[in-house]
């Protein structure tokens, strides 16, 4: 059966490579995201609001969708030899 081989040639039965950049920064942007979201639930719930009122504003910049041009710029000045 074609997973049995494919287990046996890559070691799992699914893929588990690199993932691209783009990818991953934007996984990486929700999983912060998500954090804060629960750290905001929380300052809230303890009346903490200026704390609140920060985290708010930085999930809002974690969420803006990035500059167009933003992602080809990250990369400048990075040597790959």
């Amino acid at each position: 059966d074609i997973e049995r081989l494919v287990a046996k040639l890559h070691g799992a039965r699914e893929h588990r490579g690199k993932v691209p950049r783009a990818v991953e920064a934007e996984r990486a942007r929700r999983h912060q995201a998500a954090l804060l979201h629960d750290e905001l639930d929380k300052a809230v719930d303890e009346e903490r609001f200026e704390e609140a009122a920060a985290l708010r504003d930085r999930i809002r910049a974690l969420e803006e969708p990035p500059k167009k041009g933003a992602e080809s710029r990250a990369g400048e000045g990075e040597r790959h030899d």
